[in-house]
């Protein structure tokens, strides 16, 4: 397995410095790019590539930082403090999918007025499940940076933890792209 944080000289933590990352990034891609390194093979550069793109979402750093550890991350498990909103978050999308696909099948034009009102409330509920989702997004990011004290000091109680938010990160972010996704159907 490539260690990716090697390959763009960055520490083995939890949280990364954005424009770090990415200056290391852009200096070994000038290096490394097929036109500027005079070679046809894109290997090294599709690499780097996939280093960057790794390192710089959260949830999948945590993941490749685990799995650098030999620790293969647990599946997926529902953070108790989330539990509320992920449930209110699976039953909008229920919702606005039941009505997304009423208002599809309806050919009347009382029937799609109707659905409009109903898709407007619904649309309203899940902008505001939305906004909390993204709310536990930055929560989680400032929990990251807290991070890597505890995993430069205590490696045992920093690997709990970073499996812990890396399934929180997986888990918000799905929820995230799956309201996204309606909302824009809602509103289209």
């Amino acid at each position: 397995m490539t260690d990716y944080f090697a390959l763009l000289g960055q520490p083995h933590q939890p949280h990364l410095d954005d424009r770090a990352l990415e200056q290391a990034f852009h200096e070994r891609a000038r290096l490394l790019h097929p036109d500027a390194a005079g070679t046809n093979e894109g290997g090294e550069f599709a690499q780097l590539n996939s280093a960057f793109n790794v390192l710089r979402h959260p949830r999948l750093r945590l993941r490749h930082l685990l799995e650098l550890e030999g620790v293969m991350p647990a599946k997926e498990l529902l953070a108790p403090e989330l539990g509320e909103l992920f449930a209110r978050a699976a039953e909008i999308s229920h919702q606005a999918k039941a009505e997304i696909a009423k208002e599809q099948s309806s050919d009347s034009a009382i029937a799609h007025s109707v659905a409009q009102f109903k898709r407007s409330q619904i649309r309203g509920e899940l902008v505001s499940v939305l906004r909390e989702l993204k709310a536990n997004e930055l929560r989680a990011q400032s929990d990251l940076k807290d991070l890597n004290e505890l995993w430069d000091k205590e490696r045992a109680a920093g690997l709990t933890k970073v499996m812990q938010l890396q399934q929180r990160f997986t888990i918000l972010q799905r929820w995230i792209e799956t309201l996204g996704e309606l909302q824009f159907q809602l509103e289209n």
